[in-house]
């Protein structure tokens, strides 16, 4: 789910809407600098970064691929913190938007 910044909002549902646009940026500097890190790995173990994403989004990788099952678990962990962070702010937004609306 993409949250969408609405500049037309006033009072408590801007504070809310400017919550979510933030954490929507947050979420693509994230993505960026991951982007930037697997582009790296991938330039240093002469592993392509399409499968150095599919060991990310997997965790699938033979361990006598050396070097890539060395980074394997942190490019695994990575991908999921940064997931995971973006789902808990993500949900916590939803459900204090859900609660001003109901509220009179």
């Amino acid at each position: 789910m993409i949250l969408i910044y609405n500049t037309q909002s006033t009072g408590d549902q801007k504070k809310i809407d400017e919550i979510v646009a933030t954490v929507n940026v947050v979420n693509q500097i994230l993505y960026a600098v991951m982007g930037t890190i697997i582009g790296q790995i991938a330039t240093e173990t002469n592993f392509s970064p399409e499968s150095l994403k599919d060991v990310m989004l997997l965790d699938w990788f033979d361990l006598a691929d050396y070097p890539i099952s060395c980074i394997a678990e942190a490019l695994f962990t990575l991908y999921h913190f940064i997931n995971s962070t973006y789902d808990t702010i993500e949900d916590a937004a939803v459900a204090a938007k859900a609660s001003l609306e109901a509220s009179p």
